[in-house]
């Protein structure tokens, strides 16, 4: 697991620490292109599509409004998520795709949520969301390795 550095004391911190332990600073944040578009979501309302194995999610991503997201995906409400935005390019089976609005099971997707793979993560699994912590904020990139659920 990686670490990082306070910038105010020089304190190292654990990849999972959000300020640093010694002086409460907050952790600096990630730019990493390979993440832009991504961000960390909290999902806040699940629905099931009728007559199909998909769920309609709304997450709240930080933003004025929740986006509206379809999925096959078992997930549930309080689930701290990574979504791919519209507009951002996901790598999918050595494929770039760009996400884009779309219609599924006759309703209205505005992102597709991540799995551990499609990030880069060792030891994700394909068919389940990338969780992280609720330490990491809503809005925020996603960290570049798989962060320890607690």
């Amino acid at each position: 697991m990686s670490t990082w550095e306070c910038q105010e004391c020089a304190q190292e911190n654990e990849a999972d620490d959000q300020v640093c332990v010694a002086c409460d600073e907050p952790r600096p944040k990630e730019s990493n292109p390979r993440y832009q578009g991504y961000k960390v979501g909290s999902i806040v309302e699940t629905a099931a599509i009728p007559k199909t194995k998909l769920t309609e999610i709304k997450v709240d991503i930080g933003e004025a409004e929740p986006v509206n997201i379809v999925t096959n995906a078992k997930v549930k409400a309080g689930m701290r998520v990574v979504v791919a935005i519209v507009g951002s390019t996901i790598m999918d089976n050595g494929e770039e795709t760009v996400i884009k609005k779309t219609n599924v099971g006759g309703r209205c997707s505005a992102g597709m949520l991540c799995n551990g793979p499609m990030l880069g993560w060792v030891g994700g699994d394909a068919s389940a969301p990338a969780q992280v912590p609720e330490s990491f904020a809503l809005g925020d990139q996603p960290p570049s390795s798989r962060p320890r659920l607690k």
